[in-house]
């Protein structure tokens, strides 16, 4: 009798443990399939209560032209969806963007709350992650890989692991811990190779914190002095209010400002964000190209090395590019530059604005 007992006991223990690890279907189930134009990539279900779905994603995903289409595992319909994030007064400095699929007429998939992991994550950790890599739809890859490092560029709202390719379709998708919590979004490939993923923790707090959407996710962990933090990032990570670290004022047919708000490594380039406000009316109004001269600048590191601009765009309200705007008295748009080269030595930027011989300093973040 105690040996049938001991038998009985070890069969029902396996299955338990078995059942702890989540399965590609319960992984895939949760991720979307995201195309905008030509370019596609993946996202990540947050919520969905099969008429109102958040979704979040990488900001490079949707960066293109046209309607954003959602398809949600299972179904063979798309539905469109908006970009909530990011928007004019909240520029991410991360490769997040956070979308929303409304509908009332036909539904999707009714999913519970992601489980999203809510302590720190840990080097050699393995994890799993779903995107639809060269066309493959809803590829898993399941306790693949391990966590090699637990930020990047000095910037713990990012993690790497060990992913050697990042191919298109992979962007934008899951990674989970190996209980199938979610922990990270896939957003490029690192300098060493390896696949970089924004912490979702970070994601939470944009929505929380800059568009005020409750998920139904629990309070982060509080410390001793009452402020949120979690386990294995800074309070430096937080999302923060974008502040001027520079300013010049020049003429060009009228009185304008130019502000510098940051300067930052972003995929093997540095990127800087400035807003343009025109104070005295001219001759009239203008409409401005993004590739006008009065837009075409120069970066300057701390090692006096010169790097060329390889584009620049402005953002309207919504955080979407656009290449013209019309400014009149008292107007602002948002101007975006792109250099070539960056390195995580490089700490600070003389921004030279050939356009007028103005210059702009700043760190590089």
């Amino acid at each position: 009798m105690t040996r049938f007992i001991l038998v009985c006991i070890l069969v029902t223990i396996g299955p338990c443990a078995l059942d702890a690890q989540p399965s590609c279907q319960s992984l895939a189930s949760q991720t979307v399939r995201i195309q905008r134009g030509t370019a596609q990539g993946a996202g990540v279900v947050l919520r969905s209560d099969g008429q109102t779905a958040w979704i979040a994603t990488a900001k490079h995903v949707i960066d293109g032209q046209g309607n954003i289409q959602v398809q949600f595992a299972g179904g063979a319909r798309s539905f469109l969806a908006t970009l909530e994030y990011p928007r004019r007064d909240s520029l991410g400095t991360l490769d997040v963007a956070v979308l929303k699929v409304s509908s009332t007429i036909v539904s999707f998939p009714k999913l519970p709350a992601a489980v999203l992991r809510s302590s720190g994550i840990q080097s050699g950790e393995r994890v799993s992650y779903v995107g639809h890599p060269m066309g493959v739809n809803w590829q898993c890859y399941l306790n693949k890989d391990v966590i090699t490092r637990l930020s990047y560029r000095e910037d713990d709202r990012l993690f790497l692991f060990s992913n050697p390719t990042v191919r298109e379709g992979l962007s934008g998708g899951p990674v989970f811990d190996q209980q199938g919590s979610l922990i990270g979004l896939i957003t490029s490939e690192s300098s060493t190779k390896d696949s970089v993923a924004v912490r979702i923790s970070s994601v939470l707090r944009i929505m929380t914190d800059e568009m005020r959407v409750d998920l139904g996710q629990p309070e982060p962990r509080r410390t001793s002095a009452g402020e949120a933090t979690d386990a294995g990032e800074s309070k430096t990570s937080r999302s923060a209010p974008l502040k001027v670290v520079d300013t010049v004022k020049f003429e060009w047919y009228g009185e304008y400002t130019y502000d510098l708000y940051k300067c930052q490594h972003e995929r093997e380039m540095i990127v800087c964000l400035y807003k343009l406000t025109r104070l005295r009316d001219g001759s009239g109004d203008y409409k401005y190209d993004s590739s006008d001269y009065l837009f075409t600048s120069k970066l300057i590191d701390n090692f006096n090395i010169e790097h060329k601009q390889l584009r620049g765009y402005f953002l309207n309200g919504r955080g979407q590019r656009q290449q013209t705007a019309n400014l009149a008295k008292d107007d602002s748009i948002w101007v975006v530059q792109e250099f070539d080269g960056a390195s995580p030595d490089i700490k600070t930027a003389r921004i030279v604005i050939t356009g007028r011989s103005v210059q702009l300093r700043g760190p590089v973040l």
